[in-house]
């Protein structure tokens, strides 16, 4: 979905802020089964309770939430920007761990 988010500007492909934003609300909707498309297409009913849906409902909010985090790494270096990420992931992975062992 990253790669759907920039458009030119002055002869040059620049990062949409808008288009950002709306890439991971998509992935948010996708996270928790709900349909985006343009074609009807009858979805699977997403579990309602217990474990899996909230499992689901906190992938959503990271994916929702992840847009400003990106924007926010946009002077950083390449480097730096994506060791902040890999860092990012290991808490969220270590807190969705804990979470699910006290479960």
């Amino acid at each position: 979905m990253r790669l759907y988010v920039k458009q030119r500007q002055n002869g040059r492909l620049a990062t949409v802020p808008g288009l950002l934003n709306r890439r991971a609300a998509e992935a948010g909707l996708w996270g928790r089964g709900e349909v985006v498309a343009s074609l009807h297409v009858a979805p699977a009913a997403p579990p309602t309770e217990g474990a899996e849906a909230a499992k689901l409902n906190g992938y959503a909010a990271a994916a929702a939430t992840a847009a400003p985090t990106l924007q926010a790494l946009a002077g950083v270096p390449v480097w730096l920007g994506v060791a902040l990420v890999v860092a990012l992931v290991a808490v969220a992975v270590g807190f969705l761990l804990r979470r699910d062992r006290a479960a």
